[in-house]
């Protein structure tokens, strides 16, 4: 449904079939995804921290740099992965707004329809182990953070 709508909107402004199209359709998708994560973490973020960095002299930059970004920079980047995930799943919508240009989940969906590609299980083989990769960092991280307990791995 939201595809045909998008299709319909903007075949009516001439933006089918171009970059901005479809960069525009994707972000008008995962932009919820991404405001609800970061209304979370600006909700949770402790204002006192600000006062206080206020308080012993530092500017508005200077707060931000040093007190608010490495505060809520997590929450940025869960909110890019969530925005990626969805957008690459989102292959109606590509299907229906891209035209001539080919993303890599649209290559793929044509290539199955077809046949089975050896080209298209390689990438889908490199895309899990960067998925595992990425998952197996995020742990890391968080448990050199302190986040996750002792008792994984």
């Amino acid at each position: 449904i939201t595809a045909v709508a998008l299709y319909i909107f903007f075949a009516r402004l001439g933006l089918l079939g171009t970059i901005p199209g479809l960069i525009i359709a994707h972000t008008i998708l995962t932009v919820p995804y991404v405001v609800l994560l970061m209304s979370v973490a600006i909700r949770q973020f402790d204002v006192r921290i600000e006062q206080v960095a206020y308080s012993l002299g530092a500017s508005w930059f200077r707060m931000f740099k040093s007190v608010l970004l490495p505060n809520l920079l997590p929450s940025v980047f869960a909110a890019w992965i969530f925005a990626f995930i969805i957008s690459f799943d989102e292959v109606i919508v590509t299907l229906f707004l891209a035209g001539a240009y080919d993303t890599i989940p649209k290559r793929m969906f044509n290539e199955l329809i077809l046949q089975v590609n050896p080209t298209i299980t390689a990438i889908a083989t490199l895309l899990i182990a960067l998925s595992v990769i990425t998952i197996g960092i995020v742990a890391w991280l968080m448990r050199r953070a302190g986040v996750l307990g002792r008792t994984l791995g």
